[in-house]
């Protein structure tokens, strides 16, 4: 399995998406070495926040992106589509899952 893949399956979880991207950037040289326009869109495929949204610029910014230019372009755009969602349905889906788990109270 390449490097790519497997922090691509490590950033699916929740709590190892953060470790991924930590991880990518402290690696770039190395783990860029591969597809890194299939790992930028991995790693930061659920990136919702304004925090990880300025992560993201600031890495543009500061990294020899090797080929992963247009792909990090892509996931600013998707960050900032995701961050627009979320503020326009977070109280409906908080209301949902309010509804869901009242029974279990």
């Amino acid at each position: 399995m390449d490097v790519a893949s497997t922090i691509n399956l490590v950033a699916e979880n929740a709590a190892g998406q953060a470790l991924a991207w930590n991880f990518m950037r402290a690696h770039w040289d190395y783990v860029s070495q591969g597809d890194a326009a299939v790992l930028i869109e991995g790693v930061t495929r659920r990136f919702s926040t304004e925090f990880e949204l300025q992560e993201l610029k600031d890495f543009m910014e500061n990294t020899e992106l090797h080929g992963a230019y247009r792909a990090t372009l892509q996931a600013i755009e998707q960050t900032q589509v995701n961050i627009q969602w979320v503020k326009e349905n977070r109280g409906l889906v908080l209301e949902w899952f309010e509804g869901e788990t009242a029974d279990l109270e």
